[in-house]
Formats: C-alpha cells, sequence, structure tokens
C-alpha cells in the first residue's frame, strides 16, 4: 500500500473515494489535526475465490433457467444466507 494521502477539505468524499479505490489510505483531518483513516478493504485470496465461484454459479443457473431469478431475489437470498450465519 502506498503511503496515506492526507485532505482537508470536508466536502471532498468523492475524490477520497477514487483513492482508496486505487489502494491508497487516506488520512482525515479536521483543522489540521488527524481524526481518522480510510483505507482500502483487504479481502483474502480464498475470498476472491468464493464470490468468483458463487458468480460464475449464477451465470451458469441463469442460462440454464427458463425463468431466470432476478438480481433482487438473488441479492435477497444472498442476504437471507448472511443473516442466517450471523
Amino acid at each position: 500500500m502506498t503511503e496515506g494521502i492526507r485532505i482537508e477539505a470536508p466536502e471532498a468524499m468523492n475524490e477520497i473515494l477514487e483513492h482508496v479505490k486505487r489502494g491508497e489510505e487516506v488520512t482525515l483531518l479536521q483543522h489540521g489535526r488527524v481524526v481518522g483513516h480510510v483505507r482500502p478493504v483487504e479481502i483474502s485470496a480464498e475470498v476472491q475465490a468464493s464470490r468468483r465461484r458463487a458468480v460464475e454459479g449464477f451465470r451458469r443457473l441463469r442460462a440454464s433457467n427458463p425463468n431466470p431469478m432476478t438480481t433482487e431475489e438473488i441479492v435477497a437470498l444472498i442476504r437471507e444466507d448472511r443473516d442466517r450465519d450471523g
């Protein structure tokens, strides 16, 4: 990860998010004092691989089903599963 970016302006949220999406850590300042840090979420290779397999499974299911599920139905199932695992 690169050295942190320091941004003072409170209206700079889009700029902050652009830095974070590029893998940079951003230090948040208020009146010149550090009040927090925003950094990218680190996702393990195992989780990334699992997500790719799930997406491919959904794609195969959608292609093979004459009445495919909507995106909203898929999201609801994912949320239901996450809530159950709590």
